[in-house]
């Protein structure tokens, strides 16, 4: 039987995504004019309310501007809310998904190895422990690419946990959806998984044996293996 507290997406959220497709694809160029409410309205078969609702969450997101008796403009990409979960998902999608996945490694490749040394300077048993059951899930995902993909971002999660700097940590979380995806794409390559385990395991035997300096070394290497891997690839593509 259905939910019937469920609730229904509000009519405005399909509107905005397609703006915001139509945005970040570049359909829509930086400083042009979006089309009225009624255009938009009659397109999209809604209201004017739902079209204004649309329009003010884009704005919120940096993608567009209102200026009385102007209109509504489409906003250059250095004004977009660049961590901004939706925007970085349809750039993920776009042309642009190179870019932004190599932006992503440059703030992984900052703050990941620190966290890794931070972990590893102040881990008690209760921690190891539960950092031992993540790299436990990792081996037993091995035969499995979609388990193994989520027992990766688990461990990552679990050592930031450790490491106790909730800014960093909070910042990672706003680019965990586009970081799933690049992960999806860099696991699925050939023998991925196999080295990406391998690398997985020397930073938690790292962590384990309260080597700062080894692990922030191990996730660095981590982390570049996978972004020089990237360019060879086609970023577009999903093969699943």
């Amino acid at each position: 039987m259905a939910n019937t507290h469920q609730r229904s997406v509000p009519l405005w959220v399909p509107v905005m995504q397609t703006l915001l497709e139509r945005i970040v694809s570049g359909r829509l160029e930086p400083l042009s004019l979006l089309p009225n409410e009624a255009e938009l309205g009659h397109e999209f078969n809604v209201s004017r309310t739902v079209i204004r609702e649309a329009v003010k969450v884009l704005t919120e997101k940096g993608l567009v501007r209102t200026q009385r008796g102007r209109g509504t403009t489409v906003a250059a990409s250095g004004d977009w809310r660049a961590f901004d979960p939706d925007v970085l998902e349809a750039r993920l999608r776009s042309a642009d998904a190179q870019t932004v996945i190599n932006e992503l490694f440059v703030i992984r490749k900052a703050i990941e190895p620190e966290l890794a040394a931070l972990a590893a300077a102040v881990a008690d048993d209760r921690a190891l422990a539960r950092l031992a059951v993540r790299f436990d899930a990792l081996e037993r995902s091995l035969t499995e690419i979609d388990a193994y993909a989520a027992a990766d971002a688990e461990f990552h999660d679990a050592i930031a946990e450790m490491a106790g700097n909730g800014l960093a940590r909070d910042m990672l979380g706003l680019i965990a959806g586009p970081i799933a995806s690049a992960r999806e794409r860099t696991i699925r390559l050939p023998n991925a998984l196999e080295t990406a385990h391998i690398q997985h395991l020397e930073i938690f035997s790292c962590i384990r044996a309260r080597d700062g300096a080894g692990a922030a070394e191990a996730m660095t290497n981590h982390m570049l293996w996978n972004q020089e891997r990237l360019p060879s690839q086609t970023v577009m593509s999903d093969d699943r």
